[in-house]
């Protein structure tokens, strides 16, 4: 496990990766925070806010 796991951090590749998973969870712990403290109604418009550029497509 130990050799598996220095092979990987020696990839090429391991800082994209990182980098990536790293992004992703700011991205969740985001969404979590806001689901949290914002009132229902206005979770709801920040979402349709954000996904309607991408539903007009």
């Amino acid at each position: 496990m130990k050799q598996l796991l220095s092979k990987l951090i020696r990839e090429d590749n391991f800082l994209s990766l990182a980098g990536n998973l790293l992004i992703a969870l700011i991205g969740v712990g985001g969404f979590a925070i806001l689901a949290r403290s914002l009132p229902k109604e206005a979770f709801g418009q920040w979402v349709l806010f954000i996904a309607g550029p991408r539903l007009s497509k």
